[in-house]
């Protein structure tokens, strides 16, 4: 879908200031790509966010087909990418600076899981189970060091018990935690009537 060509352009772009995140909107203009480089809009550090008016101003011109950005730590997308990608229908598209690399995201693909949400949070701890039925999703957390808690922190996993459905969200507070459900990533108040336990989550040592 998209050239060598334009790639080369989005690289060199997020190559030409690597002390904060770049991007831009490629937009589709009589039937031909072109890529618009926008400015980091104070944004914090680590986040990418394009102006009103950058976005207008390109968007007048043609139709937006993918916005671009650039990564210094993960090369994978983060949960704000893929929170925005479900809910704006927009491809995104990430270049990691480390490795020198792409990865692609479409609104087509499928969509996220909370399963998918919570692995990608925890992607440090390498978290691989493939799916949450059945009797050894405690024993598979254990096996990547989740330990059972009745004291979470902000950042454990809770497991919800709904009829015969498991759901996974992370832990923020005794009245919160979030989750990925049909509205894409959200927080949400812990809900009535309804079993969850907690794991606390494998942290990194100092």
């Amino acid at each position: 879908m998209y050239s060598q060509d334009l790639l080369d352009q989005i690289k060199a772009h997020c190559l030409s200031n690597t002390k904060k995140e770049m991007g831009g909107l490629l937009i589709s203009v009589d039937k031909e790509m072109k890529l618009f480089q926008c400015a980091n809009h104070n944004a914090p550090m680590g986040r990418f966010t394009v102006s009103a008016f950058e976005y207008l101003n390109a968007v007048d011109k043609g139709k937006l087909i993918a916005i671009y950005h650039s990564h210094f730590n993960s090369p994978e997308f983060s949960k704000i990418d893929y929170n925005f990608c479900t809910h704006e229908r927009i491809n995104l598209i990430l270049y990691h600076i480390p490795t020198d690399t792409f990865n692609f995201l479409s609104p087509l693909d499928p969509p996220l899981t909370c399963l998918d949400f919570v692995k990608h949070f925890y992607r440090d701890a390498k978290l691989n189970i493939s799916s949450v039925l059945g009797d050894d999703l405690h024993t598979e957390l254990n096996k990547y060091n989740f330990i059972h808690t009745n004291s979470p922190k902000f950042g454990d996993l809770v497991v919800f018990y709904a009829k015969d459905k498991i759901h996974l969200g992370i832990y923020v507070n005794n009245h919160l935690f979030k989750h990925y459900g049909k509205h894409g990533v959200c927080e949400k108040e812990f809900p009535q009537r309804i079993r969850y336990e907690f794991y606390a989550a494998p942290r990194k040592s100092n």
